[in-house]
């Protein structure tokens, strides 16, 4: 699948980034559920994570699960508190369908798309909930929730 490709509708994806947690077609999985549920939910679409650990982050001590695709899980007391994707494949996408590896038009025509003043290259929000990054062309990246970015 090429990284120009439009948004696609998120049905054809195996998990929906949402503002407020994620979801498969059996499952949601808000912020708050628990890690053994959220991994065992995800790992049925996704495949077996690896798991770590940030110890330097902002918001204390976050363990992560990571999938082969792009998506990393960010925990807290064992409960799901934010979400990162960087995959360009069909494993995620909003669901509206905007996903790593649309054009930048795509998301620039979104209501809610602002880019913002960061150290980090290329950051924007998309409402209030949802964050990420761009290249020149393309989208890269999608967050919510909890992350440990070094500002």
């Amino acid at each position: 699948m090429e990284r120009e490709q439009a948004s696609r509708p998120s049905e054809a994806f195996l998990v929906t980034l949402r503002p407020t947690g994620l979801a498969t077609t059996s499952d949601e999985l808000p912020f708050s559920s628990d890690r053994e549920r959220v991994e065992a939910s995800l790992g049925a679409v996704l495949g077996m994570p690896e798991r770590g650990e940030v110890t330097n982050c902002g918001a204390g001590r976050v363990e992560t699960t990571q999938y082969p695709e792009g998506l990393v899980l960010n925990f807290q007391n064992r409960a799901l508190v934010g979400w990162y994707y960087s995959g360009t494949g069909m494993a995620a996408a909003l669901a509206d369908g905007l996903h790593p590896g649309a054009p930048l038009a795509d998301l620039q025509a979104k209501q809610g798309y602002t880019p913002i003043q960061s150290t980090l290259d290329g950051e924007f929000t998309l409402g209030e909930n949802i964050g990420g990054f761009v290249s020149d062309t393309n989208l890269t990246a999608l967050y919510a929730g909890v992350n440990c970015f070094a500002r």
